[in-house]
């Protein structure tokens, strides 16, 4: 399942979810049952999916870590530029000769 979970999420998968979903605007489509067992993918064999799916859970757990890192480097900028922009924490510029 964690494989076919990936499947769909890829450009093709998506747009075959699209052609087969009903709805009026593109914002409110279903995809019902009965036209989602139509949907044909070609899938690997049953080894190979799940060799894929550790590659790519590693992929995203690696890239998850990096976005929990980055959201905690640009929480910590966020408050040293207040501190400075409010005067908390003072700079001293020295000056320099060449």
């Amino acid at each position: 399942s964690d494989f076919h979970g990936y499947l769909v999420k890829l450009l093709h998968g998506i747009r075959l979810l699209h052609r087969y979903s009903y709805g009026i605007t593109g914002d409110r489509l279903r995809l019902y049952f009965d036209s989602f067992e139509k949907i044909k993918f070609a899938l690997p064999p049953v080894a190979e999916q799940k060799q894929i799916v550790q590659v790519l859970k590693s992929v995203d757990n690696r890239l998850e870590k990096k976005v929990t890192k980055l959201a905690q480097i640009k929480s910590l900028k966020k408050g040293l530029m207040n501190d400075l922009l409010t005067g908390k924490v003072r700079v001293n510029i020295a000056s320099t000769t060449n």
